[in-house]
């Protein structure tokens, strides 16, 4: 299934142009001094949420419903003149569908005579944005194996895409030598879709019924004319004519080039001069033929990756590090709402749309994970929030319990909220499609070391409990007594340390954050961990 496995972000704020990749796991621990990084890439989550939830022709929405980052040029680091956001993808298509593009891939060996229905590859995606003459410059840079494609656009909706074929594939660090570049030109983008262009039209001219000179969308512009250059590559190796070999390349479907090479011979198999041309430049010709291949297939790539980051951002659920003091009455309001909003505010309102089945599971588990019970209790046309603590023989009213109370609540709620909806909604066996994370700062705030140690020990529970890859928790800390206990979850096995990562952000000497990643071992004990990191 197509999912991000990691990303970063250049020059947004204190990060330098430095591309660094954080890894996304259950359950994701962001540490260090104050401003140095760690609630900036952490307020990324919500702000990809309201980026991909909103209708900008822009792909990032900078100010909206969750966070606030000012515009392009507040958020931009100091000199810096482009904004990325960088991604490290795995993409999977499905074969059955007879347009699917079908990628294998490259790290692990197949029988070339049999093809699953699913297959996947990876990919690097970037999205760049810069201030150009009052306007906005969007790039989305794609790179799969040794192919780049890099889509310029404006809100202009005007496009352009350069394809460029590298000897050596693609590396982070030194692109290789480009042996093919195409670029095509005055394209039209209809939608945005989530972060990236997914439609990308060309224009051509026909005469209408009248006789007069028209111009039309063309959606094959791109596929067209990559079919035809991979034709004009192949021809000089085969004894077919261009019609003939065109004819055949449409069998071809995109794989691995090792793949590829074995379709080719097949297909090529009663064409002696390509025959002997495979023996003699077989790697160059599959490596071009893949290269062609992608270009054909941009739009489904495209879409594969633009679900990819709608399926992780849409699920998150942020929740800020100054919530919502308590209130001793609530007024009644007659809405259902699932979600507790990112200040907390109107938790009072989600507990009152639970049933009463639900509000004692969620009673339940509070007291078995946190040590104290939760109650609605209804007065007339309002209702207040009552905690009983385990030492305590009577509910009391949130209010006269202590502040730390009314912000961890919505916190704790939430995480039940989200882990009820993989395990108690669906029947038995069946798990839901969407993705959830759900992304906190500061959970520990005016909590006590204990309650801050039972926090961490109900992370390390919850985390466990989701069977699903796609149930994340991402929080940003100073709590020692939080990751002392998620690794005490470690070592009693209750989750593995292959499931967490802790990364530490810094500042280095040029004033901009640098990130280490950091983690558990198989006992516990935390590695890569700068001595007296949480100390004074």
């Amino acid at each position: 299934m197509s999912h991000i496995e990691s990303f970063g972000v250049r020059n947004l704020r204190s990060f330098g142009s430095k591309k660094q990749l954080i890894p996304i796991k259950k359950i994701n621990i962001f540490v260090g001094k104050n401003s140095c990084g760690k609630s900036t890439f952490l307020r990324t989550y919500p702000l990809l949420r309201q980026s991909v939830e909103s209708n900008t022709r822009s792909p990032i929405l900078w100010y909206g419903a969750f966070v606030d980052f000012g515009d392009l040029s507040t958020a931009t680091h100091d000199g810096a003149e482009e904004i990325f956001f960088d991604f490290k993808s795995v993409l999977d298509f499905d074969r059955s569908h007879p347009e699917r593009i079908i990628v294998q891939d490259y790290n692990v060996r197949h029988d070339p005579q049999r093809l699953s229905d699913s297959v996947t590859f990876a990919t690097d995606i970037s999205i760049g944005l810069k201030n150009h003459n009052t306007q906005v410059v969007s790039s989305s840079v794609i790179r799969i194996h040794n192919t780049e494609i890099v889509i310029k656009y404006t809100t202009t909706e005007k496009l352009e895409v350069t394809t460029r074929q590298y000897l050596w594939g693609v590396d982070d660090e030194e692109c290789g030598v480009a042996v093919d570049e195409h670029t095509y030109s005055d394209l039209i983008m209809l939608t945005k879709s989530s972060l990236i262009p997914t439609r990308i039209y060309g224009t051509r001219e026909a005469k209408d019924a009248s006789d007069r000179l028209v111009r039309y969308l063309d959606e094959k512009a791109i596929p067209t004319a990559a079919t035809k250059n991979l034709v004009s590559f192949l021809k000089p190796f085969a004894s077919n004519s261009s019609k003939t070999i065109g004819q055949k390349v449409e069998d071809l479907y995109i794989n691995s080039p090792d793949v590829l090479m074995s379709d080719l011979k097949k297909i090529f198999r009663n064409d002696k001069k390509f025959q002997e041309s495979l023996l003699s430049s077989g790697e160059f010709i599959a490596e071009t033929c893949f290269y062609h291949l992608i270009i054909k297939n941009l739009e489904k790539i495209l879409e594969a990756a633009d679900a990819s980051f709608k399926k992780l951002f849409s699920g998150v659920r942020y929740l800020g590090p100054l919530r919502a003091s308590a209130e001793r009455f609530y007024r009644h309001q007659d809405l259902q709402v699932g979600e507790v909003d990112h200040k907390g505010e109107n938790l009072p309102m989600v507990i009152n749309s639970l049933d009463q089945r639900r509000k004692r599971q969620l009673s339940t588990w509070i007291s078995e994970k946190f040590g104290f019970e939760l109650e609605l209790a209804a007065t007339g046309l309002h209702y207040e929030l009552k905690i009983k603590e385990d030492n305590d023989s009577k509910f009391h009213n949130i209010s006269d319990m202590g502040f730390g109370y009314s912000q961890i609540l919505p916190v704790i709620v939430s995480m039940w909220l989200e882990l009820e909806a993989t395990t108690d909604r669906y029947p038995r066996g069946f798990m839901p499609s969407h993705s959830r994370t759900l992304v906190i700062e500061q959970p520990e705030l005016h909590l006590h070391p204990a309650l801050q140690y039972k926090f961490g020990s109900a992370l390390a529970q919850i985390a466990s409990m989701s069977k699903s890859r796609d149930f994340r928790i991402v929080i940003e800390t100073h709590s020692s007594q939080m990751i002392e206990a998620i690794g005490e979850g470690v070592r009693r096995n209750i989750i593995t340390g292959d499931d967490i990562n802790i990364t530490l952000f810094e500042k280095n000497d040029n004033d901009c954050t640098d990130i280490t990643l950091s983690g558990f071992d198989s006992e516990g004990y935390l590695t890569n961990w700068p001595a007296g990191f949480l100390s004074v």
